[in-house]
């Protein structure tokens, strides 16, 4: 905010400020909307849809899967995107963003696939995908992942998020050592 000095001070807003207050303001009331929506969902097809409009939404992407485990494979079980993407199909956990996601219990952000060795790049070539951003559903034991994709370059703020929660994450760890290293 700025200030203008007068006899009566006036304040003047930032539109820039403004826009990202109501931006903020329309995602958490949204994300409201959708844990209610989850809450009432009774099917699975419910529960992909719900999760797969939403994250697009959310995220400002192009696409978003809902990708179930199944043994040692990653079935695309639903897709909500610009143009098709892996709908319908398997791919071996060991080879598939989606599974390394769920093997290693950790979200995946990455702003440029065609610079990443995790990426099937066979599988992506004949899409529009770009950047993704993946994530386990689960933190313990994945039953599935959620992708988001963007057609063009994109640094997601999940990275951001990730990285603050990481650094406190190991912040704490460093915390808990020394407190061992100190007890008798």
């Amino acid at each position: 905010m700025n200030f203008q000095s007068s006899a009566s001070p006036v304040i003047i807003s930032d539109s820039n400020d403004v826009k990202a207050e109501m931006s903020y303001v329309h995602g958490i009331e949204y994300l409201i909307e959708v844990v209610q929506a989850l809450s009432l969902a009774r099917t699975l097809e419910q529960i992909m849809e719900i999760v797969r409009k939403s994250a697009r939404e959310l995220t400002g992407a192009d696409g978003a899967t809902f990708v179930l485990r199944d043994g040692d494979q990653c079935y695309y079980a639903d897709e909500d995107a610009i143009a098709p993407l892996w709908k319908g199909q398997r791919f071996p956990m060991s080879i598939c963003i989606g599974g390394h996601t769920m093997r290693n219990r950790q979200p995946v952000v990455i702003s440029d696939i065609y610079g990443d060795e995790r990426i099937p790049f066979a599988a992506y070539q004949p899409t529009f995908v770009k950047s993704l951003a993946m994530v386990p559903i689960r933190a313990c034991n994945p039953i599935g992942a959620i992708g988001t994709y963007w057609a063009t370059l994109h640094q997601s703020k999940l990275s951001t998020y990730l990285g603050t929660s990481r650094t406190h994450h190991s912040h704490n760890s460093y915390i808990r050592t020394s407190i061992h290293n100190i007890s008798p």
